[in-house]
């Protein structure tokens, strides 16, 4: 059966390109689609215990805490706070050139888990770690640095290898340290590397603060800090923590505010890409139903000769499961060089555009989607036939 499916491919192979560029396309908007719809929620997942309940966020401007260690000796000093999150900052010169700078931002183990889409390479938690060498991701290409580049830096406590195992992809966020305004969401503490190019922003190397902990220590703490309390602090507790903070040179707002914002942000996001989404699954839907029954119709002829030889009905049925597996497998590939291309030619940076697990499970359900309308369609309209009708029909 497969020998005669591969055959009749073979004969058909226009049609079969037609239907694997079809079914491309589909994979590709489904692809950018749950890429698009995934892209908030990834930003918010870091922040999900921070947010979930009591607790401030804001800058410390003051000058008596400057590393970590003397931010948990402040912390200590306030009412029942089990968490917090911070970012590292530190300042890379050139070995040979110290008037080339270059900032580094160092991420925890949950801002780390949050990997912004790459035009190449990858993230730094992915990429293997090598004996005295920091694994970094840069913003963008403005200093000279790609992907495979090792380089000698200095910082305060001496020289540091770095090797580029990523760069940001145009249009991907990450996460930014010194960004507080009032009327924050969780969203707006992330930059984008498209307004970072436009707006002249630094570039950044990103790396996680494990690895740079090898390389010296410690590193001055970003001005933006999110402090969480246990729930069962009292409002009398929260009033005394805001005077202490105060005292620190802490100016900032309830974690309430924040997660209230955040989520109305999170369901307009939602609900602009929602209905994109909805049409998209209908027109998929009409397009491929549509093809299966041009295509049955064509093979009318086709499926009476066979029948005739002594072929089940469902031995053609079984023909298009291969047909349609095959133009779904030639149409992912297709998908994937037409990324690459774009890539290389600098067409849509500005798409999102990630094969992850989500976005894989999707392509496959286009597959076994269009591989069920393609045997369900042909099954419907070739049972009603006689064999000398199906001769007869494809005759006309």
């Amino acid at each position: 059966m497969i020998y005669f499916g591969f055959c009749e491919c073979m004969k058909r192979y226009k049609e079969l390109f037609l239907a694997a560029l079809e079914l491309a396309v589909v994979m590709f908007l489904t692809v950018v689609v749950i890429s698009t719809l995934l892209e908030p929620m990834r930003r918010y997942l870091p922040f999900r215990h921070l947010l979930s309940g009591k607790g401030v966020h804001g800058t410390l401007d003051g000058d008596d805490i400057v590393v970590e260690k003397d931010l948990r000796k402040a912390l200590a000093n306030l009412n029942k706070v089990d968490d917090y999150l911070v970012c590292w900052e530190t300042n890379f010169f050139d070995s040979e050139d110290l008037d080339l700078g270059y900032l580094g931002l160092a991420y925890d183990e949950r801002l780390s888990d949050y990997h912004p889409v790459l035009a190449s390479g990858e993230w730094y938690t992915d990429a293997k770690k090598r004996d005295g060498v920091l694994n970094a991701v840069v913003t963008d290409g403005r200093l000279g640095l790609s992907t495979g580049d090792l380089i000698t830096l200095k910082n305060a406590y001496g020289d540091c290898k770095i090797y580029i195992c990523g760069e940001l992809s145009r249009g991907a966020s990450y996460f930014y340290p010194n960004v507080f305004h009032v009327n924050d969401s969780i969203f707006d503490k992330y930059r984008v590397t498209e307004k970072q190019q436009t707006e002249g922003i630094e570039t950044f190397l990103l790396f996680s603060q494990e690895d740079a902990m090898r390389f010296g220590g410690p590193y001055a703490l970003g001005s933006l800090v999110f402090i969480h309390y246990s729930d069962d602090i009292t409002d009398e507790e929260m009033a005394e923590n805001g005077k202490k903070l105060a005292l620190m040179g802490f100016k900032g707002n309830d974690i309430e505010l924040l997660r209230e914002r955040t989520f109305t942000k999170l369901s307009q996001k939602i609900m602009v890409i929602l209905p994109v989404a909805v049409a998209s699954v209908i027109l998929v839907s009409l397009s491929l139903a549509c093809f299966s029954a041009i295509r049955t119709r064509r093979q009318l002829r086709t499926y009476g000769i066979f029948f005739c030889c002594g072929m089940k009905w469902s031995g053609g049925l079984w023909m298009n499961v291969f047909h349609s597996v095959l133009s779904g497998g030639l149409g992912f590939l297709l998908m994937i060089t037409a990324r690459n291309v774009m890539r290389h030619l600098g067409i849509g940076k500005m798409i999102l555009f990630s094969l992850e697990k989500w976005q894989l499970l999707g392509c496959l359900g286009i597959v076994l989607y269009s591989t069920m309308i393609t045997v369900c369609i042909p099954a419907v309209l070739i049972r009603k036939y006689q064999p000398v009708d199906v001769l007869r029909t494809a005759k006309q």
